[in-house]
């Protein structure tokens, strides 16, 4: 028995039983795939993560990106610890943004990989005082 092949772009006639059956087959088709193009994006990003590699966005605090990987930034160490050391005090990021600004803590500002992006980080109120960058320093 030989089934005729169509393509995407024929017209099916849904206002039959075999058209109907014809497009919801390609719609379910259709589905199916992108289900299993998630599914292996996001294995591949787990796999990724589980191997340690870091997969892009705003470089953390302290942290400078190389291809897929992180590095301390050793000059930077002393005062993250002390960020932590005195965030962990006072339990509030606004305190201690204002307690950096009284002692004239100096915080690196970090580069940001989209033009758009520090628009966004500057709408979250947790990232507001830390942006950093290993070359670049501001006043927090």
């Amino acid at each position: 028995m030989r089934a005729p092949f169509t393509t995407a772009s024929n017209v099916f006639n849904t206002a039959n039983s075999m058209g109907r059956l014809t497009l919801n087959m390609l719609l379910s088709f259709a589905q199916f795939e992108r289900e299993v193009t998630a599914e292996r994006i996001r294995d591949k990003i787990a796999a990724s993560k589980a191997k340690g590699m870091w997969m892009g966005g705003i470089v953390p605090l302290g942290y400078e990106a190389f291809g897929r990987t992180l590095t301390i930034v050793e000059e930077h160490a002393a005062l993250i610890r002390d960020l932590f050391r005195v965030y962990s005090r006072i339990g509030n990021v606004r305190l201690l943004k204002e307690q950096l600004n009284d002692d004239g803590v100096k915080v690196p500002e970090r580069f940001l990989p989209r033009p758009g992006a520090r628009w966004a980080a500057s709408r979250s109120p947790a990232d507001r005082s830390t942006r950093s960058s290993p070359t670049r320093f501001t006043s927090a």
